[in-house]
């Protein structure tokens, strides 16, 4: 639901791929709210000329909670970047940042995968270490092999129950090690941790 360089991205994806764009929040939201609206993915501007494009992406979450959100932003700053992970957001992209294409993120999100712009995992990996730490020291290095390897299939977007199984542990050890891995990020949600743990470098 953002501009033509979205929809031009979308149909690199597929040329038949059916797209529809949305000029302002409520316009985004009228379409949401169509009792027969199917969404494969979901692009939302946090600038939206008249309202927040958080209040989209909750939007999303809560009429088409299987929908991916991806955030295409000018906004760098971890008060935006952290607003739309805990609204819903899947993935975070900066829209000067050539490293990260938005057919790459597009098709990243639409596979359960949780693309973030490289030069922002790098900005928010210097704001995680504390200052003079030399980046030697930090949440993530409190991280137990397990839980490592935990946050590695969730991020994949494994279920709670194949990772259990992929482990070879209970679906409760599972839960444990997500509560453990919360609170050692200081993440309210399975994909703010993600998020968390690639500015830190934790995940490929």
């Amino acid at each position: 639901m953002t501009g033509k360089a979205t929809q031009a991205a979308l149909r690199e994806l597929g040329p038949s791929l059916p797209t529809r764009a949305a000029g302002c929040g409520a316009e985004a939201l009228r379409a949401l709210s169509e009792p027969d609206a199917r969404f494969s993915i979901v692009l939302v501007d946090l600038g939206l000329p008249d309202m927040s494009g958080i209040e989209v992406i909750r939007a999303v979450r809560t009429r088409h909670p299987d929908t991916p959100v991806l955030v295409a932003s000018i906004h760098s700053d971890e008060a935006h970047v952290l607003d739309a992970i805990r609204a819903g957001a899947r993935g975070y992209l900066l829209k000067d940042d050539t490293a990260l294409g938005i057919s790459d993120a597009i098709s990243r999100a639409m596979h359960g995968e949780y693309p973030i712009s490289p030069s922002l995992a790098r900005h928010l990996l210097r704001m995680a270490q504390p200052a003079g730490s030399g980046g030697d020291s930090g949440p993530g290095l409190m991280l137990a092999p397990k839980e490592l390897e935990l946050l590695a299939l969730l991020a994949k977007g494994t279920s709670y129950k194949r990772a259990a199984s992929s482990m070879g542990v209970a679906r409760s050890t599972v839960q444990t090690y997500v509560r453990r891995v919360y609170q050692k990020l200081e993440a309210h949600s399975k994909v703010e941790a993600i998020t968390r743990a690639r500015s830190m470098g934790l995940l490929d």
